[in-house]
Order: structure tokens, then C-alpha cells, then sequence
């Protein structure tokens, strides 16, 4: 495994599965510049720690499996499985206390060690529609 995937792996084990957000200052630029599939764009790393924690309260237990990673010099793509519990107001829904799964890819970046670029592509329309039918099913 290159130190790229190494890092990709913590990124994605410590900060997001274990929301270990002092991960954050040794892993991101102080001026990460985040693309969400969810529709953010946010910039620096209190700006993202924020998105994580919405995301990871509305989905509890929210876990991101990778499924695939490849790299290049100081780039890296992955293929992902992202999950939890839907326990708090998302994407315009309430609670479900369903589980959902829906799948996605993110294209890190990084300079001196850290990442300055993230960009993460989720099938929004999978997930939505799992929360629609869950609703529905209520």
C-alpha cells in the first residue's frame, strides 16, 4: 500500500468511522478544500469537521468501507460503500431508524503530506430514493 492509500485508509477509518477529528489536524491542509456528494463545498478543516458531524448524527454508526483505492503520484481514487443508521433529519427526511447503504468514489489530492483536495461522488439517487421508500414505510 503506497502512503497516499495509507492516508486515504486513516482519513477515511479515523475521522469518519471513529470521528477522531484530531486525525484532522496531521491528515487535511488547514485549507482542505472539501466537494461533498451531498452538495457542500466547504473550505478548511473546521468547515469539514462540521459536515462530519452532521452527517455522522443524522446516520448513526455511519461507516465508510473501501471497496477499491488506486493512486498516482499525489493523487488517489476510491471506490466506496458508505452506511448508517438514519437517526436525525437528513437530506429533507425524518428519522427512519432504517438503515441505508448507497455507493460512491472520492478523488483525494495532497501536497507535503495532507490532503488539500477532496471531492466525493455519491449515487444520491439510490441513497434518496431508500429514504423515500423507508418513509413511505413508516
Amino acid at each position: 500500500m503506497s502512503e497516499i492509500q495509507s492516508r486515504v485508509k486513516r482519513f477515511y477509518d479515523e475521522i469518519w468511522n471513529d470521528k477522531n477529528f484530531q486525525a484532522a489536524d496531521e491528515l487535511l491542509s488547514e485549507n482542505v478544500l472539501f466537494r461533498g456528494s451531498l452538495g457542500s463545498t466547504l473550505h478548511g478543516r473546521t468547515e469539514f469537521l462540521d459536515y462530519v458531524s452532521f452527517v455522522t448524527q443524522a446516520l448513526s454508526g455511519y461507516h465508510c468501507e473501501i471497496d477499491d483505492i488506486v493512486s498516482e503520484g499525489p493523487t488517489a481514487a476510491v471506490k466506496m460503500t458508505f452506511s448508517g443508521l438514519h437517526v436525525g433529519d437528513f437530506l429533507g427526511h425524518s428519522p427512519t431508524l432504517k438503515t441505508v447503504e448507497w455507493q460512491g468514489a472520492a478523488f483525494f489530492t495532497e501536497k507535503d503530506g495532507q490532503f488539500t483536495d477532496i471531492w466525493v461522488l455519491g449515487d444520491l439517487y439510490a441513497l434518496m430514493k431508500m429514504l423515500g421508500e423507508q418513509s413511505q414505510q413508516k
